[in-house]
């Protein structure tokens, strides 16, 4: 990536010679080059987790529609116990396919580098309890006198 970058300004100060290296256009394009590359490298890490996340949310849709194929077959099924065991093995599955969606899907939604959403962040040691206002904290006062 630094090579990427650095070959990237060369090309803007060839386009750009009457401007100084060093000057503040030169670090304005920096910024907005670094900025761009992180984004993008950003994107190259999600996409791949939410093709991922896609896949297993598709394999789970299409178990979750078995199931109900298998339920709705159940009541009109001359082998009772044969359709019960297909239904049983179908909720099975789902709930297998549930559960690495589930996997997958945290995978996507806690990518790196990211801040978490307001009110998600969990709390500190020094953090209050949420509904306590700011001068009733769990800390005792300061046991010391003044002198």
């Amino acid at each position: 990536m630094d090579a990427e970058c650095r070959r990237a300004m060369h090309r803007w100060a060839e386009q750009h010679p009457d401007l100084a290296p060093d000057g503040p256009e030169s670090h304005a394009e920096g910024m907005r080059l670094v900025a761009l590359m992180d984004t993008v490298a950003r994107y190259a890490d999600v996409r791949d987790r939410l093709a991922h996340e896609q896949v297993a949310r598709t394999e789970r849709d299409r178990l979750l529609h078995q199931v109900e194929v298998r339920w709705e077959a159940l009541s009109t099924a001359t082998a009772w116990l044969a359709a019960h065991h297909a239904y049983v093995l179908a909720v099975d599955d789902a709930r297998t396919a549930i559960d690495m969606w589930y996997e997958r899907a945290e995978t996507a939604r806690q990518r790196r580098g990211t801040a978490s959403p307001p009110g998600t962040r969990p709390p500190t040691s020094r953090s209050r309890p949420p509904d306590t206002p700011p001068w009733k904290t769990r800390w005792p006062a300061s046991t010391r006198t003044r002198e």
